[in-house]
């Protein structure tokens, strides 16, 4: 169980669990993966931290000064160590995007004293699930206008812009004013802002209690289902565009077998060639339509054996890719596996008063109120009795995309 969550850390883990287990739980020694986006957003935030900072105490930086401490900021970081990925634009191109969001924002909004400034950077905790999870937030900037709303902002450099109702903006917005609120109780009007500056837009939304409740069951939802996760070692990797940013390429389960097929150096080769034989066969046999069930099952094992070894999520074969997930799944005893014990269990389901589980629907008990911990601790412990773990393993075929001779260029 982590010290504390935030927004980036929770939707890190929604979007793949095993980056989620790198970052935040093994911690392994890697190179950082460096983007001309990530260092855009960072330099934009300390020149626009700046001028807000001096605007609030009535001196304005002038624009030329702003732009060359970004510039200043771009001149001190080494660009050989610098990724360019998935995308058109080089280096310089993000350089002249910065200044031009810049020099955007600045004649828009300067001599940047809109307000009362209450924080820049601010850091800010609460606690959720009385006291349990401890949230950590930070502003770009809070700020309390001239009608008494506190505007609670936040800049972005991309060029993907959110509606007031996606979840995206709602969850990490909404966990903003709920630290607001803990922190700053007197605060009563509060409006949530982004700035997307290279879309020169702005998104504004006012969120209701309902609202906030909802984002806080969600929170922790979420928040238990990392614990969960940590408790059974269940972190599958979930590929994506956004592997392509991901600093743990090299020692993804999903990405060491075809990394390493593809490298001149094999520490291993008859065990890397091994797995491609396995998983180019198995690939063939599921195209046929009269594949032996028997035969599959068999090189299936064979799959997850090597997979289970070997740390790999995903075996690359000469047609496709073989994804192998295997996990262990908590499940209560059934009546086929001992009929006592499920009796037991069954007569300890009534006497906790578990009214909607009573027939007993141990599968509708594990996943709605075992995992989500919503007993006590003495009746969880009590369930605890019952709990099983059982091993499972998915295999499923991804084809390889191919382009025909006579398609369209």
């Amino acid at each position: 169980m982590l010290n504390s969550y935030s927004h980036s850390s929770i939707s890190s883990y929604r979007n793949c669990p095993q980056r989620f287990k790198f970052e935040k739980i093994e911690k392994p020694q890697v190179s950082k993966l460096i983007t001309p986006q990530t260092l855009n957003g960072k330099f934009i935030h300390s020149v626009l931290e700046k001028l807000y900072k001096h605007g609030s105490d009535g001196v304005l930086i002038s624009i030329e000064d702003a732009q060359a401490m970004f510039q200043s900021d771009w001149d001190k970081f080494n660009i050989k160590t610098i990724t360019l990925v998935g995308d058109y634009l080089t280096i310089d191109d993000y350089i002249r995007l910065g200044r031009e969001m810049l020099g955007r924002f600045y004649q828009k909004y300067q001599p940047f004293n809109q307000g009362t400034l209450l924080g820049t950077e601010l850091k800010l905790n609460f606690r959720l699930e009385n006291g349990a999870f401890k949230i950590t937030t930070i502003i770009d900037r809070l700020t309390k206008r001239e009608d008494g709303t506190i505007e609670i902002c936040d800049y972005k450099t991309s060029k993907n812009l959110p509606k007031p109702t996606d979840a995206a903006f709602i969850n990490q917005m909404g966990l903003y004013q709920l630290a607001v609120m803990d922190n700053y109780p007197q605060f009563e009007n509060i409006e949530l802002v982004q700035y997307f500056l290279r879309l020169d837009e702005v998104v504004r939304t006012k969120l209701n209690p309902e609202q906030l409740d909802l984002i806080k069951m969600e929170m922790r939802n979420q928040i238990v289902e990392t614990i969960q996760s940590e408790k059974m070692d269940n972190f599958p990797a979930r590929e994506s565009p956004l592997c392509s940013y991901c600093n743990y390429q090299e020692i993804c389960p999903a990405k060491k077998h075809r990394l390493k097929l593809a490298s001149d150096e094999k520490s291993d080769k008859s065990k890397e060639e091994k797995a491609f034989e396995l998983a180019t066969e198995y690939i063939k046999q599921n195209q046929e339509l009269g594949i032996l069930k028997t035969k599959q099952e068999s090189l299936k094992k064979d799959l997850v054996q090597l997979s289970k070894e070997n740390d790999w999520s995903s075996i690359k074969g000469e047609d496709g890719n073989i994804k192998i997930s295997v996990e262990n799944k908590e499940k209560f005893i059934t009546k086929t596996q001992d009929a006592g014990a499920f009796a037991e269990l069954t007569f300890l389901a009534r006497e906790l008063n578990l009214t909607d589980y009573f027939k007993l629907d141990s599968q509708a008990l594990m996943k709605e109120i075992y995992q989500k911990n919503l007993l006590d601790e003495e009746k969880i412990k009590k369930l605890n009795e019952f709990v099983v773990s059982e091993e499972k393993a998915r295999v499923t075929v991804r084809m390889d995309k191919r382009i025909d001779d006579d398609s369209d260029r």
